[in-house]
């Protein structure tokens, strides 16, 4: 049975809801894109940073924002959306460990320095999305 809003497939409410908790998460930015002084903790300078901080280990903070971001571009990706992830594949080994989402990050972050004043989840997502496009 189809809800009031006219989506009638669980990955479709599930986009819609992924979608809908963006936006509520997006913080203030400035017309140029980069994070308003106001929430500049959440810049993709200070994510660097963190990931530095922690070596980008597998079980890191970072490691773990990194796998959210690329987690939810996927969806995005595979629902036909050119803005999300396609063929990521970020569990490499049998132990299951996290393919290095870090390194990809921070040498993307290095070679793309103008980008370290947007939002941690903008910088994450070009980095990710330059790794994995959707053509």
């Amino acid at each position: 049975m189809p809800c009031r809003l006219g989506v009638t497939s669980r990955p479709a409410l599930a986009l819609l809801y992924l979608a809908f908790a963006a936006l509520l998460s997006t913080p203030v930015l400035a017309q140029d894109g980069r994070v308003d002084s106001r929430d500049a903790k959440r810049s993709a300078r200070n994510l660097v940073q963190a990931c530095e901080a922690e070596q980008a280990a597998a079980t890191s903070w970072c490691a773990a924002y990194l796998m959210g971001v690329a987690d939810t571009l996927t969806v995005f990706g595979e629902g036909g959306h050119k803005g999300g992830l396609c063929g990521a594949s970020y569990v490499i080994d049998d132990l299951g460990a996290i393919f290095d989402l870090g390194a990809i990050f921070q040498t993307w972050m290095r070679e793309h320095p103008q980008f370290r004043d947007f939002d941690m989840f903008a910088g994450a997502s070009l980095a990710l999305r330059e790794h994995w496009p959707c053509r």
